[in-house]
């Protein structure tokens, strides 16, 4: 989800505001007090630290919550997507059709996110997955490859690698689907609702 922001601009700002704030308690640890400069720079240090760690407990943690609360934040930036999720794979390979159903687990970070897949004969992994929005419609995609592990004694036990674009439904913010490939040239359609 940090890769969706203009990050030198959130570099500039944090930067900003962590100079301001370490002038003004500067200035006010010199005025109030009569300690000397020295204190005064170490009382802003850590004043800082403590904003800094208040940062970060909300890049990694605090995010869900102020997603929760303030659902705009799913349209202007990424929706969250933790949780799990039916999932329906239509696939040809090998001159065969069929579908089959799985349950994804989406794991969602500020700075990542994943997917793991357990179908009847295989699990998958996310190898890359790159949240983005359309430029023209700014609906949510997400771009994500995949290395597919087939249980043991299925009929093809040979790992692949899967490629596939999910998009947001358009009138139900619960579903994910989009097309895939992979690199034992089957194609075919991920279907995914929220559980």
């Amino acid at each position: 989800m940090i890769f969706l922001l203009p990050i030198r601009h959130v570099i500039v700002g944090v930067a900003t505001v962590f100079l301001v704030l370490f002038v003004v308690i500067l200035l006010i640890a010199q005025s109030v007090t009569d300690i000397s400069a020295m204190s005064s720079v170490r009382s802003a240090f850590i004043a800082s630290a403590v904003l800094n760690s208040l940062i970060y407990f909300w890049i990694y943690f605090g995010w869900q919550w102020f997603w929760s609360k303030l659902p705009w934040l799913n349209e202007k930036f990424f929706p969250n997507l933790n949780g799990k999720w039916k999932m329906m794979i239509s696939y040809t390979w090998d001159g065969r059709e069929g579908e089959t159903q799985a349950t994804a687990q989406i794991t969602q970070s500020w700075t990542s996110i994943g997917i793991e897949v357990e179908a009847e004969d295989s699990d998958s992994v996310t190898l890359v997955a790159m949240p983005r929005k359309d430029s023209m419609s700014g609906r949510p995609i997400l771009f994500y490859m995949y290395l597919n592990t087939p249980h043991a004694g299925s009929s093809n036990p040979a790992t692949y690698e899967g490629a596939a674009t999910l998009r947001l439904g358009l009138s139900d913010t619960q579903k994910l689907s989009g097309n895939y490939f992979t690199s034992r040239e089957s194609v075919g359609r991920f279907e995914l609702t929220r559980l």
